[in-house]
């Protein structure tokens, strides 16, 4: 059971790692265009907020 928990767990972290890539792709994109918007800095700080959240949950199902 352990190994497939483990198994599951790499996947999610996998398919995690390639959302963030390309989210960042998109937000650099974004900013190129958007360089001096005050709503592209505003959205980027939702996104670094969603992503600090995400991050936490996956640190608390680590940890139990």
């Amino acid at each position: 059971m352990t190994a497939e928990v483990s198994d599951r767990l790499r996947e999610a972290l996998e398919r995690l790692d390639q959302a963030i890539d390309r989210l960042d792709a998109c937000v650099a994109a974004k900013a190129e265009g958007d360089a001096d918007s005050a709503d592209g800095n505003s959205a980027n700080a939702v996104i670094v907020e969603r992503l600090d959240k995400l991050i936490a949950r996956v640190e608390l199902a680590l940890a139990e």
